[in-house]
């Protein structure tokens, strides 16, 4: 009689333990996986973990706001964030083509806008 209890808890037991195991190493082969898919390549082609953002200012020749730039900076710098700035000189059609496939989590983007009324 022992021994039928002991293969009733016994077994469902093992059973579990082998399942536990199974998932714990599945989980963590993936997360690693998932871990590396965070770094990112920075604008010097060097890899990175923090997330990348692009200040894109088209105005920065005409207008220029030196004093946004740096507190749009200060600020995604203390949300994280690695800060590239582009100004009017770099920003041309094919610097939007490549922007995709520079891995920018955010971007803020300064530029030409028209008010009401104005054609």
């Amino acid at each position: 009689m022992k021994k039928q209890t002991v293969w009733k808890v016994g077994l469902p037991a093992l059973i579990g333990i082998i399942i536990f195991a199974v998932v714990s190493i599945n989980f963590e082969s993936s997360f690693i996986e998932n871990e590396n898919s965070f770094l990112t390549e920075n604008q010097n082609g060097r890899f990175s973990e923090i997330p990348k953002a692009a200040i894109i200012d088209q105005l920065h020749n005409d207008k220029p706001n030196e004093n946004y730039q740096k507190m749009l900076t200060e600020f995604l710098e203390t949300a994280g964030y690695e800060v590239d700035l582009y100004t009017t000189d770099a920003i041309t059609v094919n610097f939007y083509k490549r922007l995709p496939a520079m891995n920018y989590e955010f971007i803020v983007i300064r530029s030409h806008a028209l008010g009401p009324g104005v054609i």
